[in-house]
């Protein structure tokens, strides 16, 4: 709970100085490669949260991760200040809420689409704006391939899911045949 009221506090002040700087593009951009190093790395982020490493160790390695990297001086200066107050085991928290701040105050809406075969331009296209009108939002997607659906597709948007899949068409199919009230019991 900390952790999370702690992340949610110093994510709001970075996206408002972003924002009041003119640079809040750059600073995402930074913020997003942050969560992309710690979600690709876990030896990464034991070295974040480990006791064992002093803070001007870390520092320097976190220079050597994001400095050539890093768009933005506010976001330099932000992480410095993180590790220098001990709170570098929550940067992946913190780069998380800024993302997710971010997203709200751009108005945009992410969702996994899953299909059995990759899909033509006009396709995405469509889902696109058919989720976009339905939403009243800016969708970005992501899309993954799963032979194993058969068919069809289905979309996951925060905690929607939209399952338009052949495998589980079947699937339902199975469980109305299990219960069929016209089968003679023997």
């Amino acid at each position: 709970m900390i952790e999370l009221r702690l992340g949610n506090r110093y994510a709001k002040s970075i996206l408002e100085l972003a924002k009041e700087k003119g640079e809040l593009k750059d600073v995402y951009q930074d913020f997003l490669l942050i969560e992309q190093v710690c979600a690709q790395n876990s030896d990464f982020v034991a070295m974040l949260k480990s006791p064992l490493i002093f803070s001007d160790k870390k520092q320097n390695i976190i220079n050597l991760v994001f400095g050539p990297h890093f768009k933005s001086k506010i976001t330099r200066m932000f992480v410095e200040i993180i590790v220098s107050k001990k709170r570098e085991p929550y940067l992946r928290d913190i780069a998380q809420v800024f993302l997710d701040l971010h997203d709200k105050e751009k108005n945009i809406t992410r969702g996994v689409l899953t299909s059995a075969s990759p899909l033509t331009p006009a396709q995405k296209a469509q889902v696109l704006a058919q989720v976009e009108k339905d939403l009243g939002t800016t969708f970005e997607l992501e899309e993954k391939v799963d032979p194993e659906l058969i068919g069809g597709f289905v979309l996951r948007v925060g905690d929607l899911l939209y399952d338009g899949s052949i495998s589980s068409s079947i699937r339902k199919l199975k469980q109305e045949f299990e219960k069929n009230p016209y089968i003679d019991k023997v």
